[in-house]
């Protein structure tokens, strides 16, 4: 490591990290090895029934309150 700052690391030879990462030889702890687009999508996916499920439950609330409010009353 180039520093001692364990919050901010920086490798002195990266693309070193990079290929000892791919062999399964090391694991940084602060090497990505995936992008930012790829790591949301798939937590995305992992998360879709809840997303989908709490979006439900607010249309429900929402809508179930129309009727009380006097919406579409003449």
């Amino acid at each position: 490591m180039e520093n001692d700052d364990a919050d901010n690391p920086i490798a002195l030879d990266y693309t070193a990290c990079q290929n000892e990462v791919k062999k399964g030889v090391a694991k940084p702890l602060h090497l990505h090895t995936t992008g930012c687009y790829d790591a949301l999508t798939d937590w995305l996916v992992e998360n879709a029934s809840i997303l989908i499920g709490i979006g439900a439950g607010v249309v429900f609330v929402e809508v179930s309150f129309i009727p009380k409010s006097g919406w579409g009353k003449t």
